[in-house]
């Protein structure tokens, strides 16, 4: 059992999350630990039911505030953030708290915008109306599902014993489950997302096959996010060319290995590298980018993706894979993020689940193939109207990933100077 607190500001990605688990202790036992009690007298000198409050930030609360957090820190280091996050908040700023109570993606919206005119007057109600109708007609077919992108969460049975591998279905002794498994692969910078449900067999076949292509197709990407802060060195080289960045100045590095499969133009303001990336699976790509939806799939849900679950394990084909949308950013991600968007309704229209997955520089929208729920052909250019919904003006290109054996992957890559 899980009792999650959330803590955040009217910034819409500055929030903390702090889990108080237990095996033994039921959410509601939970709701009555001492931490939870000690919170909530914060909030007001009353008993008070799970549920989000948002707190002006004054000098006479902030330091008792920051001094029981501190108390509390050595128990649940967790902690250390919500200080982090607090200290930084002056006074005429507010700090929201919910208390087990996961937040709708809409509802989220509305507690932001009402904080942000609480502080800075910015009207609340005129903004959520442009929002609700900005993003209506997506919200009408869609339902998104997000889990915070820095909080650390364990998927799956806490019971060794009890756990069942949502991939190969296996179970002990059938099989073990002794190895940490990352949801998303920790080599893409992953230390938040991890899962009791991956066996150590599908661990490691996964591990040392589908994820190893997708990092590789990703790996020029993944060699410039040295270039920021809190983002490891390394080394991208193929028969073509190399590509790293000095670790002292901090600038990126290109040596040519083979003029016939590579070649830079640079100009005053960039450089841009075309090359030959090698030999790669594409139909692995896009089964590493569902293996890692599924990995975070509530468990209610996964009933419905038994065949996905059969075709990323290599076990069964699939007709024809729709085309996938990716898009660059400037500047990185720190930590892979995953969100979900599940379909209301039986549409015949539009697919049951499309995913977004943040990694480093690069966006990939996805549709999840083999759904129970899609009994109908999907459109190719599907996301492209799912885009439109969405009013996405983002520079999307296609990935058509129909190549069931491995190809040359040719890309252009644009570094400014």
């Amino acid at each position: 059992m899980a009792y999650v607190i959330h803590f955040f500001t009217s910034e819409e990605t500055n929030e903390v999350g702090c889990g108080l688990k237990s095996s033994k202790l039921s959410t509601s036992q939970l709701s009555d630990f001492e931490l939870v009690r000690v919170l909530k007298t914060f909030v007001a000198k009353e008993d008070l039911p799970d549920s989000t409050y948002v707190l002006p930030i004054i000098e006479q609360w902030k330091k008792p505030f920051l001094a029981t957090m501190q108390k509390w820190a050595v128990l649940f280091p967790k902690l250390n953030e919500v200080i982090s996050l607090v200290s930084k908040l002056e006074e005429g700023r507010y700090l929201g708290i919910s208390f087990n109570e996961p937040i709708e993606y809409v509802n989220k919206k509305e507690i932001l915008f009402k904080m942000q005119e609480l502080e800075r007057g910015i009207p609340a109600k005129q903004r959520f109306d442009e929002f609700l109708s900005q993003n209506e007609s997506w919200m009408q077919i869609y339902k998104p599902f997000c889990y915070v992108p820095n909080e650390r969460i364990r998927f799956g049975v806490q019971e060794r014993t009890k756990r069942i591998c949502r991939y190969c279905g296996k179970r002990m002794p059938e099989t073990t489950f002794k190895k940490d498994a990352h949801t998303i692969s920790n080599s893409l910078g992953n230390i938040f997302f991890f899962t009791n449900d991956e066996c150590d067999e599908c661990n490691t076949n996964f591990g040392s096959g589908i994820e190893q292509e997708f990092i590789k197709y990703v790996s020029v990407y993944r060699t410039l996010a040295a270039q920021y802060e809190g983002h490891p060195y390394f080394t991208t080289q193929t028969s073509a060319f190399r590509l790293d960045v000095d670790k002292e100045t901090n600038k990126i590095c290109i040596e040519i290995l083979d003029t016939s499969k590579a070649r830079i133009k640079s100009s005053e303001t960039q450089t841009d590298l075309y090359a030959d990336g090698g030999y790669v699976n594409f139909h692995n790509v896009y089964r590493a980018l569902v293996k890692y939806v599924i990995g975070m799939l509530p468990d209610e849900q996964l009933p419905f993706f038994r065949d996905t679950i059969r075709w990323v394990n290599g076990e069964m084909n699939l007709s024809r894979l729709p085309r996938i949308k990716e898009t660059f950013y400037p500047e990185p991600e720190q930590h892979p993020f995953i969100n979900m968007f599940f379909r209301y309704n039986d549409s015949t229209e539009y697919p049951y689940l499309i995913a977004e997955f943040h990694v480093n520089h690069i966006e990939f929208v996805f549709v999840v193939p083999g759904c129970q729920k899609d009994d109908f052909e999907i459109r190719d250019n599907i996301l492209d109207d799912f885009l439109k919904l969405r009013k996405d003006n983002n520079k999307w290109r296609n990935l058509d990933m129909n190549h069931p054996q491995p190809i040359h992957m040719r890309f252009h890559a644009s570094f400014p100077l």
